[in-house]
């Protein structure tokens, strides 16, 4: 760790917390269920979009799935 940057650092001490926490253990996306509903919860700018439209784009799902986002402090960015 003496040649990383704080920022790197920090960054790995947070990862490391996470993988701690959550666990290490890497499981398949199984939507057995129809509807199937996914709840994507971030900060601002942590990629959820991009993930969402990530997941809809690799879906083998006919008809394409449905994408509804709902922010409660900014009403305008709401949309289905």
């Amino acid at each position: 760790m003496l040649s990383a940057s704080p920022r790197q650092q920090v960054v790995k001490i947070v990862r490391d917390e996470l993988i701690r926490i959550l666990g290490s253990h890497q499981s398949r996306l199984r939507l057995s269920t129809r509807p199937s509903v996914i709840l994507l919860v971030g900060l601002q700018g942590s990629g959820k979009t991009t993930t969402t439209g990530k997941l809809a784009a690799g879906s083998p799902e006919r008809p394409p799935p449905i994408m509804v986002s709902v922010d409660v402090y900014r009403p305008a960015a709401a949309s289905s």
